[in-house]
């Protein structure tokens, strides 16, 4: 049987189908068979040699604890996630900002205050010399930073916390609101 090149590239990877039936499972609340399959496709994305789809499938076990407010499990994965991010994109890539707010969320929660900020400030770095202070992703980053100081009745001064005395204020009048 004749098989077209083209095909091929369409057949999902283990790891891809393993990952779908985790999607599945937590859409139906079956969060125990969630976890299941996401270890399975963790396990099936290591084979591969790739850190960016094992940490792909970290994200998202991640998110899976955090729903169920696992929020100790979501920081340990979501640290594992940065550290294999790291190896593969280096320290300064912007996907890496992603995953410091979602680790900075979970160190909150946990009334992990310098820890969330230390996660926080670095992912406001790297936004900030990627994208710029106006940058949607930033200004998520901006956000997190804002809630986390008021919770600790602190001001949050953008310019102190990058180091650098130029950095404008965030233009407000380019914001949607979600």
């Amino acid at each position: 049987m004749y098989v077209h090149k083209a095909w091929i590239n369409i057949v999902p990877e283990t790891w891809e189908l393993l990952k779908i039936c985790a999607e599945n499972a937590a859409a139906n609340k079956q969060y125990a068979d969630a976890e299941k399959f996401m270890w399975q496709a963790i396990d099936e994305a290591a084979k591969g040699k790739s850190l960016i789809i094992v940490s792909l499938c970290l994200d998202y076990l991640g998110d899976l604890y955090c729903q169920q407010n696992q929020f100790s499990h979501a920081e340990s994965v979501y640290s594992d996630c940065l550290e294999k991010q790291i190896t593969a994109l280096g320290l300064d890539h912007p996907e890496l900002s992603l995953i410091l707010n979602k680790l900075a969320q979970c160190q909150a929660i946990q009334n992990k205050l310098k820890e969330s900020e230390d996660s926080l400030k670095q992912a406001l770095l790297i936004n900030l010399i990627s994208h710029g202070v106006n940058h949607p992703q930033t200004r998520w980053t901006i956000k997190n930073m804002e809630e986390l100081y008021q919770h600790q009745n602190k001001v949050f001064d953008i310019q102190s916390i990058s180091g650098w005395g130029n950095v404008p204020a965030p233009d407000n009048s380019r914001v949607k609101e979600a």
